[in-house]
């Protein structure tokens, strides 16, 4: 059985930000930490979150639409 060089290789994935449509497969996606959707560097931002699990706030990476809302 030969071994295949690309299984260990991280597979290049495609991906697209919902916050600008900025497109890429060369680079890694990131995920906002409350929604989940993909989103690039540009809009992501370090901000303190309530964990309701253990009453202390933490400090999660928040897609610019999860931080403008009011929740």
């Amino acid at each position: 059985m030969t071994h295949c060089s690309a299984e260990s290789e991280m597979e290049k994935s495609p991906w697209i930000c919902h916050v600008c449509d900025f497109k890429s497969a060369d680079t890694e996606s990131q995920a906002c930490d409350l929604c989940f959707r993909v989103t690039c560097e540009l809009h992501l931002r370090p901000a303190s979150v309530y964990n309701r699990d253990n009453g202390l706030y933490e400090t999660a990476r928040v897609c610019i639409v999860c931080g403008s809302s009011k929740s």
